[in-house]
């Protein structure tokens, strides 16, 4: 288990997509636990298996979506909607960001650091505090959506083997958590010496905000309903498109769109790390985790969560530390906790595209954004395990 671990953190670290990084670890772990017949075994257990293939095609469906709405021009059309509402300034940096977060795209902080940019201009603010909005606030998604890719992952089966709106509710403390650590390291000792010019409301800037949400909350409706996550995504992209009113340059850009998602570089790590659970389970390395954590002197759930952390940062992934470390027995409020530092970890490291665009586009250092970034991470972390630990009997 251990020389798993290491060589997904060495891989990483060597800057190796984070689907090799799995591959790899899979591979280490099955190879030394269960011999090549085993393996083969585990995998071909993992590949029949008609929900790892749903939540793998959801994915990257996911990632589609999101691109086709930017080339459509429909979420500048959802930012025009907030700003006729009358969300401006430093609510608009929240509120965009968080709601451009819903959709997972390859460095998405880009789609809403121009909005966020320009309130900072208006307010006459430094970088440095609007620059950590647009990179926290984003990452709601990972605790409230329930198509977020690294949500299906912790739901499914293989993992904590929960209805994802049952997840959710779970992730409450650690949603109130990152909103107020985002808002408290972001906007703390900002004083604007500007204002943000309003927009006035009209009917066409709010019906722009609403085609767009349809799309975006049109899949988790349709699978809380009981369709499967494939099959509601592929109708939300066929709603975006409606919407778009049917055309051939609606269709010229709804394909750029589908070329520039590079949806099989969120998908296949997803496939892998589902895999490498399956042969983690077959193994029974989860027993022998447990053993070890045991034998750390401080409780299970602070070992855990704490492990998370460190292997998001050092890795610049969620996925990966829950696939290595969470034990095939784990309790709900060991996951969420171990969640939560994967989540922190993961957003603060360097190799994180969201940080390195979000840097890039501001001007800025990544060094420059840690002092804000770190004080996140530590009340972010501290405040999600008390919160949790004080209503674990209700979980």
């Amino acid at each position: 288990m251990l020389a798993s671990i290491a060589a997904m953190v060495v891989l990483s670290a060597l800057g190796l997509h984070v689907a090799f990084c799995i591959l790899a670890g899979l591979l280490v772990l099955g190879l030394l636990t269960l011999g090549p017949g085993g393996l083969l075994t585990a995998l071909s257990t993992g590949l029949t298996d008609l929900h790892i293939w749903d939540i793998t095609a959801s994915v990257a469906l996911i990632t589609i979506l999101g691109s086709v709405m930017r080339e459509l021009g429909q979420l500048d059309e959802m930012m025009d909607g907030l700003r006729s509402l009358g969300i401006r300034g430093r609510g608009l940096m929240a509120v965009s960001s968080a709601l451009l977060g819903l959709l997972p795209v390859p460095g998405g902080a880009i789609l809403s650091a121009s909005v966020v940019d320009e309130e900072r201009k208006n307010l006459k603010l430094g970088e440095k505090g609007p620059a950590t909005a647009n990179l926290l606030f984003r990452h709601l998604n990972f605790f409230i959506y329930p198509l977020s890719p690294a949500l299906i992952f912790l739901a499914s089966p293989d993992v904590l083997d929960v209805s994802i709106p049952a997840l959710i509710v779970a992730l409450l403390p650690a949603s109130l958590a990152h909103l107020a650590s985002s808002a408290l390291s972001s906007f703390y000792g900002l004083r604007p010496s500007g204002t943000s010019p309003k927009r006035p409301f009209n009917a066409r800037d709010l019906a722009g905000l609403i085609k767009g949400l349809i799309p975006i909350l049109a899949a988790p409706v349709l699978g809380s309903l009981g369709l499967w996550l494939s099959p509601s995504l592929c109708i939300s992209i066929l709603l975006s498109l409606l919407l778009a009113r049917p055309s051939r340059e609606v269709l010229r850009k709804a394909l750029m769109g589908l070329r520039k998602s590079k949806a099989h570089s969120f998908a296949v790590p997803v496939l892998l790390a589902l895999l490498f659970r399956a042969v983690f389970k077959a193994s029974g390395a989860s027993g022998v985790l447990r053993a070890l954590l045991s034998k750390v002197p401080v409780p299970e759930w602070l070992a855990l969560c704490v492990l998370a952390f460190f292997l998001g940062l050092a890795t610049g992934a969620v996925m990966l530390p829950l696939t290595a470390i969470l034990p095939a027995d784990v309790s709900m409020v060991e996951g969420v906790l171990a969640y939560a530092g994967a989540v922190a970890g993961y957003v603060i490291s360097p190799l994180h595209l969201c940080f390195i665009v979000t840097a890039e586009y501001f001007g800025l250092r990544q060094v420059d954004m840690y002092p804000r970034l770190i004080a996140y991470a530590v009340l972010m972390v501290g405040m999600t395990s008390a919160l949790v630990l004080a209503l674990s009997p209700f979980y």
